[in-house]
């Protein structure tokens, strides 16, 4: 369920519904999410610090990287 959750809602940050990033964040956000899954052994976790980096507002980008540890 922990990762339902994590995938509802980075879909929300990256949805094209979602006016509070750009289009380039959110793209750079994909771009890093699919370079860490290829670089992730069986049993380790995403590097969700990295995958969340583009989107620059520090406040929430640290809610949602604690949210995904």
């Amino acid at each position: 369920m922990k990762n339902d959750i994590k995938w509802l809602v980075y879909g929300s940050l990256i949805s094209a519904d979602n006016d509070n990033y750009t289009e380039e964040q959110k793209q750079e956000s994909i771009h890093r999410y699919e370079l860490s899954k290829s670089a992730v052994k069986e049993g380790e976790d995403l590097d969700w610090n990295f995958i969340l980096e583009p989107f620059e507002d520090t406040d929430s980008k640290n809610k949602l990287v604690d949210l995904f540890k």
